[in-house]
Formats: C-alpha cells, sequence, structure tokens
C-alpha cells in the first residue's frame, strides 16, 4: 500500500492536522508532539473555513453565537485566543460543525490516532487479502466500512482475489454468505428475531 492510496485530505478534514503533517508522521518522521497541537483560534478557523453554510459563505460570529447559545462577544473572544471555551461551549460548537468529541481540545496525536484507527484496519486487510486464511465474507465486510481511496484499493483487491476462486466456489456456501451478509446488515430487532429463529431450527 502506498501513500498514495490513503485518502490524506480526509484525515486532515477530521482533525484539522496539515496534509504535509500527516503524510510525515504516516512516513514515520519523528515529530515534536507540539507540531500537531493547533492553538484553539487556528481550530475554529479551521472549521469556520472547512465547514461552510449552504451558499459556500462562512458562518458569521452572530450565527455560531446563536447555535452554541452565548454572546457574539465570547465567539469573537474565542476565535482571538483571548478566552478559552468551557466544555458545554466547546461541545456545542464541535456538534455544530459535525465533528468528533474533543476536536477543539483533543492533542493533536490523539486526533490523528483516532482518525487513523480505521484505516490501520484496512491496511491489515489488504496485507492478508491474498493469505491463505482470510475468508470472502471478512474480506467483503471490511470493504464495506470504508470510503475514498482506501475503500476503492480494498473493493480491486478484493475483486481480484475472489475473480479468481469464483470458478471453483460452491454455489450453497455462496448463497450462505450472501445470507449470512444480508442478516448483518439488518437493524438490531429483526436481526436478533431471525437469529434465534434460525438457532431454533438447527436445534430441532
Amino acid at each position: 500500500m502506498e501513500l498514495d492510496d490513503l485518502d490524506i485530505d480526509a484525515v486532515t478534514h477530521a482533525t484539522g492536522i496539515a496534509q504535509h503533517k500527516v503524510e510525515a508522521v504516516l512516513r514515520g518522521e519523528d515529530l515534536d508532539p507540539a507540531e500537531l497541537d493547533a492553538p484553539l483560534p487556528e481550530r475554529l478557523a479551521f472549521l469556520r473555513e472547512t465547514r461552510r453554510r449552504d451558499d459556500g459563505e462562512r458562518y458569521t460570529y452572530d450565527q455560531l453565537a446563536e447555535r452554541a447559545h452565548v454572546s457574539k462577544a465570547l465567539i469573537s473572544a474565542l476565535f482571538s485566543g483571548a478566552r478559552n471555551p468551557g466544555v458545554p461551549v466547546a461541545g456545542a460548537l464541535e456538534d455544530f460543525f459535525g465533528v468528533e468529541p474533543r476536536f477543539l481540545t483533543l492533542s493533536g496525536r490523539r486526533a490523528l490516532a483516532r482518525a487513523l484507527k480505521p484505516i490501520e484496519q484496512s491496511l491489515l486487510t489488504l496485507s492478508l487479502l491474498r493469505g491463505a486464511g482470510v475468508s470472502r465474507w471478512a474480506m467483503r465486510s471490511s470493504a464495506a466500512s470504508q470510503d475514498g481511496k482506501l475503500g476503492r484499493a480494498l473493493q480491486e483487491a478484493i475483486t481480484e482475489v475472489l475473480s479468481a476462486s469464483d470458478a471453483q466456489h460452491d454455489p450453497e456456501e455462496q448463497e450462505l454468505i450472501d445470507l449470512t451478509n444480508e442478516v448483518r446488515a439488518l437493524e438490531k430487532k429483526k436481526k436478533a428475531h431471525i437469529l434465534t429463529r434460525m438457532r431454533g431450527l438447527l436445534r430441532g
């Protein structure tokens, strides 16, 4: 897996950490933790720049104050660095901008680790795709939860591996796999009902 296969822009969008710094971390460079920690005004400015209104304009301080239920003066003080938000205000702004909890306060390293965790698992999946012990169901499941470049890379690799074995694949086994996937996709209550029925049939 090459660095180009990863959607670095998505990681930057989720963390507020500059693309070149994300790439440096992924290359294994030993960055000072402070280089990943943006001050509050920079994080707020990043959110205001990257999460815009439907008309493409940035939210005004008045609009942000209304959403966070605080005064415009406080919003201005937060953006200038003169004040720090309390937990309720920070949470209200994070909810409004649609980012993970503690986006405004979490250390850069922890934010990056949180954003990269699903990618790490997908990279492991890719490394095992051609291993003898990797099931078709597991490969399909790992790709289904991914988006962007990495998701496409997973799908392509899975298609290649599965197409090579389709000629020898047992149709009944394939049907069982497909049914399993359909059950997994059901809502929790319906899934529990079907599993109970299946257990009854198997034990009957």
